[in-house]
C-alpha cells in the first residue's frame, strides 16, 4: 500500500553502503491501513551482501519470518532467519498480529492457536534446511521469557538441536539479562544457532530502556 519510495529496500538506500540486500515479509492477506502490526526483515550490507545466494520468507503470507541464505567457499551455506512470535491478545483488539493471523486461519477452517501453528511450521522448516546441509542462525522475538522455557524454546533447543551461545555466556549470572521490550521486565529475544556456529567471541543485549 506504500509508494515505492517508502518501501523498506528503498529506505535502506545509503551512499555509505556499496551494496545492500533486504528480505522482508508482512501479512499480505489484509489491507486495513498503511500502518500494520507485525512483519519481519533481514538486511545485509557491503561484503556480506555479495555472499547472498537467495532471500525469501514464510510461504503463508503472514510475515512470520524472513530469511537470507549465504553461500561461501565449498558451497558452505548459512541461512539467517528473522522471526517474530506474536503475543496472544483479546479478540476485540482487531489490529494485533495475533488476531490478524487468527482471522486468516479461521477463514481457512483452522481454529488452532496461531502461536502453535507458528512453532510447528518453523520447526519443520528448520529441520528441512538442516537436512539439506545448511547451518541456521535464528534471530527471534519469542514473546515468552527465556528464563521459563515456554513451548517454543524447547522445540528449538531439542527438536532442532540449536544452541543459545549468547545466553550461555551468562549462565552463572542470569540477573545480567535485561528486559528487551518496552512494557515487559524479562528477556524475550534470542539468537539460536546451529552447533557448528556456537563458538563466539562476544555477545550480549542492549536494554531497550537505555
Amino acid at each position: 500500500m506504500l509508494p515505492h519510495s517508502q518501501q523498506l529496500s528503498e529506505r535502506f538506500q545509503d551512499p555509505r553502503w556499496a551494496k545492500h540486500r533486504v528480505s522482508s515479509t508482512n501479512n499480505k492477506h489484509e489491507k486495513v491501513e498503511k500502518f500494520q502490526y507485525g512483519g519481519t526483515a533481514v538486511a545485509t550490507f557491503d561484503q556480506a551482501a555479495h555472499r547472498v545466494s537467495s532471500t525469501g520468507g514464510d510461504t503463508s503470507g503472514l510475515g512470520w519470518w524472513s530469511w537470507t541464505l549465504f553461500e561461501g567457499q565449498n558451497k558452505y551455506r548459512t541461512r539467517v532467519i528473522s522471526a517474530y512470535v506474536h503475543c496472544k491478545s483479546a479478540e476485540n483488539r482487531r489490529k494485533t498480529v495475533y488476531n490478524q493471523q487468527r482471522r486468516y486461519f479461521l477463514s481457512q477452517g483452522n481454529s488452532e492457536c496461531p502461536r502453535k501453528l507458528f512453532q510447528l511450521h518453523l520447526v519443520k522448516l528448520i529441520k528441512q534446511w538442516q537436512q539439506h546441509g545448511e547451518n541456521v542462525v535464528l534471530l527471534i522475538d519469542m514473546n515468552e521469557t527465556l528464563a521459563k522455557m515456554g513451548p517454543i524454546q524447547p522445540a528449538l533447543l531439542y527438536e532442532c538441536q540449536l544452541t543459545d551461545p549468547i545466553r550461555a555466556i551468562y549462565h552463572d549470572n542470569k540477573s545480567k539479562l535485561p528486559p528487551t521490550s518496552l512494557v515487559g521486565s524479562v528477556t524475550i529475544d534470542a539468537i539460536f544457532v546451529s552447533p557448528q556456529l556456537c563458538s563466539i567471541a562476544k555477545g550480549g543485549w542492549i536494554s531497550i530502556r537505555q
